[in-house]
């Protein structure tokens, strides 16, 4: 699960590079298509380059949630949450910010570059590798150890509730008790 946890996080970076390519697309169209309507080219070219800006727009929402208004002069902004990604030819580009779990993981955490504010999208396959990596496979982590420390507690009750037919008068072990008070038929503490 862990290895799967890295997989899926790298699969967050990768998805950040994508977003990065359309963005900047996306703010080339834009300087584009005002250029050409401002310039008096045909109006075929400039419904050419206005279907290339919405098919970006389209897979960008396959990403994330953004919101696209159009401006007056034709050029689109883009944002997310109320924070402007795309701003006629302007991209506040994303990137993949390291910041430990709290398992321990590095992992990427997507975020603003103007002040690494991080993104969290509620949609997308963006948001959902981030909620893949940060919740449901964490679930299943935490649902292990619970299995395992329940199977743990239950085997060593059911070894402790009886003794052979001499008593022990002293043990040798290798690997021992964290609190040798405790005895062994209590059931685990989980932190």
């Amino acid at each position: 699960l862990t290895q799967y946890r890295k997989d899926v996080d790298d699969e967050v970076g990768e998805s950040v590079n994508q977003i990065n390519r359309i963005l900047d697309g996306i703010a080339e169209l834009n300087k584009s298509i005002v250029r050409t309507e401002l310039g008096g080219t045909s109006s075929r070219v400039a419904n050419d380059l206005r279907d290339q800006r919405g098919e970006l727009v389209k897979e960008l929402y396959e990403y994330m949630d953004v919101d696209v208004v159009e401006e007056d002069n034709g050029s689109f902004i883009v944002s997310l949450h109320g924070r402007n990604m795309v701003y006629y030819d302007q991209v506040d580009k994303v990137v993949n910010q390291k910041v430990m779990s709290a398992d321990g993981l590095m992992v990427n955490m997507p975020s603003f570059s103007s002040d690494l504010y991080p993104l969290r999208p509620t949609n997308g396959q963006l948001a959902a590798q981030i909620e893949m990596r940060d919740e449901i496979i964490q679930s299943y982590k935490d649902d292990i150890d619970t299995l395992a420390g329940n199977f743990i507690w239950e085997f060593n009750r059911a070894y402790t509730q009886t003794r052979g037919l001499e008593s022990f008068s002293s043990l040798t072990y290798t690997n021992g008790p964290l609190d040798s008070t405790v005895t062994l038929d209590l059931p685990p503490i989980h932190i």
